[in-house]
């Protein structure tokens, strides 16, 4: 049997029409490493990424600065704002 050593390299798409972001996703936080937030999004919870040790980018499809709250429990040069 091979081994497959590594880590994931996981794309989070949060669908068209959510509205909220809740904390419960934080369970795959460990597997994901680049999070897609639609314009529909306006709440994020506070450090909800802060258990997301391999977040390597979070696109918000939205003006900058538009979601209170920045940057969530992320670093702040990985945010991008679309």
């Amino acid at each position: 049997n091979d081994v497959i050593t590594g880590g994931y390299d996981i794309n989070l798409i949060i669908s068209e029409g959510t509205k909220e972001i809740l904390s419960s996703i934080s369970e795959f936080g460990d597997y994901v490493n680049r999070i897609n937030i639609p314009s529909t999004v306006d709440t994020i919870p506070d450090n909800l990424f802060a258990s997301f040790p391999n977040l390597r980018a979070i696109t918000i499809n939205k003006p900058e600065g538009s979601i209170a709250g920045k940057p969530w429990g992320a670093e702040s040069d990985i945010i991008f704002w679309n």
